[in-house]
Order: structure tokens, then sequence, then C-alpha cells
């Protein structure tokens, strides 16, 4: 069993933004430039676990503020029986 320990996704609505966003951060920030292994999105996370034969993903929720903690938890509790 192949498990992905440390994987990130996002609402679909905002997916495309914010790995923009992360991307030009970790550019800016840390000088190494980053491609995303999806599109940020559960249904590309899904792809990506066939593709690489990953039976079970770990979702790692994120927030950059602290008011976004709310959502982020809904997301999370959303997915988890995805």
């Amino acid at each position: 069993m192949l498990i992905d320990f440390h994987t990130h996704i996002f609402p679909s609505a905002i997916a495309e933004r914010v790995l923009k966003t992360l991307c030009e951060n970790t550019l800016r920030y840390k000088g190494v430039e980053k491609t995303p292994c999806t599109d940020g999105t559960i249904d590309g996370l899904r792809k990506n676990m066939r593709a690489k034969g990953v039976d079970i993903s770990v979702v790692m929720p994120i927030a950059t503020k602290i008011t976004q903690s709310g959502s982020i938890n809904k997301f999370a509790e959303q997915i988890t029986s995805d």
C-alpha cells in the first residue's frame, strides 16, 4: 500500500488562484520555482493518485489567515467522507 502523507487541495472555485499565489510566493521568498503535481482540486488529486499508484492521500489543510480556519475546517470535513 502506498500512502502520500502530505498533500494539499482547495475548493475548486479557488484552487487555480491559490496555486498561482503559492508558486509565486515560493519563488519570491525562497528563490525556488515549483510546479504543482495537481490542479489543486480533489479531482486532480484523485487523478494523480491513480497515475502514481497511490492508495491513500492525507490532505493537510492550510490557512494563511486566522479568519479562514472555519471554512477550511468545513472543507476538510466535507472531503473526509469522499
